[in-house]
């Protein structure tokens, strides 16, 4: 009722989270360090910790991991082979995903529907949601609209303030005119997984070293965004030591 994003402020409760913070570069601490990790963002800050856990998208894995050593034809470092590292990272260089462009539109009147959710065969739009209708009583009318991967592809470098008259041109076109008292685009480049990897997640006890994410296979209903959660679910059991 509170919104996605409520999860997460709840699990967050009393830890020290930074936001606001791109992540560049990944160092491996010698064993006279300690043998953990440092972490370098492009903001001049950096963290060392003994474990290091990614959650992110594959292909941003796989860049982030390339920087443990720059310049090297392999996608995968070389201090990752021969740990179980190795082949979790190459099983992660297949994995694709669509992208979607999507809009949050506040409305100044509801549209005339009783429906929550609504997938249009439209050639700009494949899913529009009424957003107010998951949050408390109260909450202003709004839509949340989804373009389609093909339509997401082809206009994926487009800025936002350029796609987002399309994307209202085609909600309106399914709904009829819309009384929008304000509306923003967001990318999505790696949006919905169509390609994943095996297994819940990724844990190698030696280096200290985990990821996880929608792209792998937690269970057998395919992806979605319980997949991400199941998956780091399984990965904090292995940390932990609790699966």
């Amino acid at each position: 009722q509170a919104g996605m994003s409520a999860l997460g402020r709840t699990l967050a409760r009393g830890l020290d989270v930074k936001t606001g913070v791109t992540v560049t570069s990944l160092e491996r601490l010698d064993a006279t360090q300690g043998g953990g990790w440092r972490v370098h963002s492009r903001e001049g800050q950096s963290w060392e910790a003994p474990t290091l856990i990614l959650n992110v998208p594959a292909p941003q894995l796989l860049a982030l991991l390339g920087t443990l050593d720059p310049g090297s034809p392999d996608p995968v470092p070389a201090i990752l082979h021969g740990h179980d590292s190795e082949a979790a990272a190459r099983q992660a260089g297949p994995v694709m995903y669509d992208p979607c462009w999507a809009a949050g539109v506040i409305l100044r009147h509801d549209v005339p529907a009783d429906w929550r959710a609504l997938r249009p065969d439209h050639p700009v739009l494949e899913w529009i949601a009424r957003e107010h209708t998951k949050r408390p009583d109260g909450a202003p009318p709004a839509l949340t609209l989804h373009a389609t991967p093909a339509w997401s592809r082809a206009n994926l470098e487009r800025t936002p303030e350029q796609v987002l008259p399309d994307l209202l041109a085609a909600a309106q076109d399914i709904l009829g005119p819309l009384d929008t008292a304000q509306a923003f685009a967001h990318r999505w480049r790696y949006s919905i997984p169509a390609v994943t990897a095996p297994g819940p997640c990724h844990w190698d006890a030696a280096l200290g070293l985990g990821w996880c994410g929608d792209w792998f296979t937690p269970d057998p209903h395919g992806p979605r965004v319980e997949s991400a959660l199941l998956s780091g679910w399984a990965l904090a059991r292995r940390v932990t030591g609790t699966d």
